[in-house]
């Protein structure tokens, strides 16, 4: 059965909305060795021409880091402050999130996302062996 509308009037899902962030997720190298210290950094940049709000804070800006499908680290894993502050960026203006972890001992290849940006992006790195 045909889905009935409105004259004038289109699905929603059917348009794709422009994104007013422009969002990174980035490790500083791309493959360590077991033991090295893991940088990474998530940036999200107001591209549009109007002031955007984004929520912050440590309930949502969390990295995770996975191998082989499971998670082997969070960055937010503790006990944390159950608050997510308003930040307003001007057009032009980002905020930098950034986080560190010391590589795990197992090489392979290891995934890192956000809590900010769940569907993406991510960051992808090796760890090899000494």
């Amino acid at each position: 059965m045909k889905r009935q509308l409105r004259p004038g009037l289109e699905p929603l899902e059917a348009k794709a909305l422009p994104s007013v962030l422009a969002v990174s997720l980035v490790t500083n190298h791309q493959t360590y060795r077991a033991g090295e210290v893991v940088c990474m950094k998530l940036t999200e940049k107001n591209v549009s021409e109007q002031d955007v709000t984004v929520g912050w804070g440590p309930s949502i800006d969390g990295f995770s880091i996975t191998h082989r499908g499971a998670t082997v680290w969070q960055s937010n894993s503790g006990i944390m402050p159950l608050f997510i502050a308003d930040r307003t960026l001007a057009p032009g203006q980002s905020i930098t999130l950034l986080a560190h972890w010391k590589a795990a001992r197992e090489a392979g290849t290891y995934e890192v996302t956000s809590e900010l940006t769940p569907r993406g992006p991510l960051a992808k790195f090796r760890i090899v062996r000494r």
